[in-house]
């Protein structure tokens, strides 16, 4: 009978596998956001989530994420995750388990942000919104509660059908590092057709440290559990305004409103 081969074998076999160092250099990817060279930033577990304190509260994959930045525009991404379908998404991250990775997805973020909004907005119960990325649809429950009863839900997974009509304002609440493509993401909700032409899009979103080139991936926004996987700093949001004809300004409670370049900023947008 053949005897198993211990542990220190098989490392040794897996090292065997290594390919030279020269035949391996890490391949250029082309920018999503402005199609300039993207080289490879690092890699992490798929397991890695977007921990403050820790970076794994389980047993690592074995599932390595790559992860590239572009020269140009600073945007840092995977593209690993872009030919998944949406029950693929269901099934391997916002899954039943997802609540572990982000606790205050269900209750805790929906009820600040709203809190926040309502500061933003005081006075305008009546415009229509558009929460882009409702999740389980917290912070819409929270908003009726607070007297606006216009808003409307849209989100690939729990509501995925977008519903008619135009919007005063969209709101992106920690969505976009959620998005394959955000530059198509940003870009619909300007569509003329669907977009009131007085409104804006607001988006909370934590973006790049100043020290990102140090940390790489160690970074704990940076996390494929729980889905970010388009990641941002204020230079990629001026090249997609540019990109887009349209503008945007750093608000309260570090969020950042997007509107058209021909257009004034609301008047009932409190800053």
């Amino acid at each position: 009978m053949k005897k198993p081969l211990n542990q220190t074998n098989n490392n040794i076999n897996l090292f065997k596998k290594i390919p030279p160092m020269k035949e391996n250099k890490p391949k250029e990817k082309i920018c999503k956001i402005c199609g300039g060279k993207s080289i490879f930033f690092d890699v992490v577990d798929f397991n890695k989530y977007c921990g403050q304190e820790e970076r794994y509260i389980s047993d690592i994959s074995g599932i390595e994420i790559p992860y590239y930045r572009c020269d140009s525009c600073e945007f840092i991404f995977t593209d690993i995750f872009d030919k998944w379908k949406p029950n693929e998404f269901r099934k391997y991250i916002y899954n039943d388990e997802y609540i572990l990775v982000d606790p205050e997805y269900l209750e805790i973020r929906p009820k600040y942000t709203s809190e926040n909004m309502v500061k933003l907005i005081p006075e305008k119960r009546d415009i229509r919104i558009l929460d882009y990325g409702a999740g389980s649809g917290g912070f819409s429950h929270e908003m009726r509660g607070k007297g606006f009863e216009n808003i409307q839900n849209y989100d690939p997974f729990s509501s995925p059908k977008l519903p008619a009509g135009r919007f005063d304002l969209v709101c992106f609440f920690e969505v976009i590092e959620h998005v394959c493509d955000p530059l198509g993401a940003i870009k619909s909700v300007f569509d003329k057709k669907t977009y009131r032409n007085k409104g804006g899009v607001l988006i909370t979103q934590t973006v790049q440290p100043e020290n990102i080139l140090d940390i790489r991936g160690n970074w704990w926004y940076l996390g494929p559990r729980n889905g970010h996987i388009s990641l941002f700093s204020e230079k990629t949001f001026s090249v997609i305004c540019d990109i887009l004809s349209i503008k945007f300004v750093k608000i309260r409670y570090g969020y950042y409103f997007f509107y058209r370049e021909d257009l004034n900023l609301p008047d009932w947008l409190i800053f």
